[in-house]
């Protein structure tokens, strides 16, 4: 995600579709708030999103790695 783009069919054949849909609702957030865009294919950072990939990427992390020290 910090390049400003992900591929959600590349995960997808490493993780399976259902692993992407966990983070359904983050998404919906952040492109609620401008920073990214996505569809069943892709993620793409927004210039907003790119300025804070780093604030953005904890929230796609699991609750146990969220911590500090995994940021």
């Amino acid at each position: 995600m910090k390049l400003g783009e992900v591929d959600l069919d590349r995960l997808s054949a490493l993780h399976g579709r259902e692993e992407i849909q966990h983070f359904q609702d983050t998404l919906t957030i952040h492109a609620r708030e401008g920073w990214l865009t996505f569809d069943d294919h892709k993620v793409t950072l927004t210039a907003d999103g790119r300025a804070r990939a780093d604030r953005l990427l904890p929230d796609y992390y699991l609750s146990l790695h969220r911590g500090s020290r995994y940021s």
